[in-house]
């Protein structure tokens, strides 16, 4: 997907095609990696850094790896089951994931999984983080 500009989303949908050239783009803000790289998602370890080995750019719907459009699109365990479901297998070729509309909902199940996951997350640290006599 690197090294060449994403194909022109067409759709009737603009929060969907703008979710989808984002995505293939390497910039969809729902990525933990490219918001870790332009400094929106800092960490106590690292402020900013554009290197896929640094654990704040991971994914965090998984934390196996940067959260990259090729992870979210073809790899991500976490959305195992929506790959399945949008494109008929777990492991999608590249031409599956130039069709705007499969890519665009699993944008929107991938928005849901992180969302979810980091909840999960923030409640674990809650409740380690309170004091109950």
């Amino acid at each position: 997907m690197e090294g060449r500009p994403p194909p022109p989303v067409r759709g009737p949908n603009r929060l969907d095609a703008v979710e989808t050239h984002q995505l293939r783009a390497g910039h969809w803000s729902g990525s933990a990696q490219y918001l870790h790289r332009i400094g929106r998602h800092p960490s106590p370890e690292c402020a900013q850094c554009s290197d896929r080995g640094c654990r704040a750019g991971w994914c965090r719907a998984c934390g196996e790896e940067a959260d990259t459009p090729d992870h979210v699109l073809l790899r991500c365990p976490a959305l195992m089951n929506a790959r399945l479901r949008i494109f008929g297998t777990i492991f999608p070729s590249l031409s599956d994931v130039r069709r705007d509309d499969a890519v665009a909902a699993l944008a929107r199940v991938a928005r849901a999984v992180k969302a979810t996951a980091h909840q999960s997350l923030e409640g674990q640290h809650n409740n380690n983080n309170s004091y109950s006599p």
